[in-house]
């Protein structure tokens, strides 16, 4: 049975939107954004990018991308107390004995803002 000029154009049209959503595919896959410059961001320049924003996306749940991953931001908070390591974990320095701390610095001084990443 010979195919009709539709059957064949439809058949081309499907070849050829699938060719495009693979390339689509491998584009999203490698892509990461350049940052304008790379820098260590302040709370001052978060704030400054969120005084910006619409209120739309202030709604909006806030991301993170690295070049191998990406994913929320699941909470923040300000350290109630310095933060020292064992050297294998980070824990507040009164859950940690005398003992197990490595350095006499802490890792994260009370007064440091947190994200956690989810």
């Amino acid at each position: 049975m010979e195919k009709t000029r539709s059957q064949i154009e439809d058949e081309r049209v499907e070849r050829v939107s699938s060719q495009r959503s693979e390339v689509a595919a491998e584009i999203a896959d490698s892509y990461v954004p350049e940052p304008k410059e790379r820098k260590i961001l302040t709370w001052n320049d978060i704030k400054e990018l969120s005084n910006s924003l619409t209120e739309e996306q202030l709604r909006q749940p806030v991301k993170y991308w690295t070049e191998e991953e990406g994913g929320t931001i699941g909470d923040a908070n300000v350290l109630d107390e310095d933060y020292v390591s064992d050297g294998e974990a980070y824990a507040p320095k009164s859950e940690m004995p005398p003992e197990c701390v490595d350095e006499d610095e802490p890792v994260f001084p009370e007064g440091t803002v947190m994200l956690w990443i989810i």
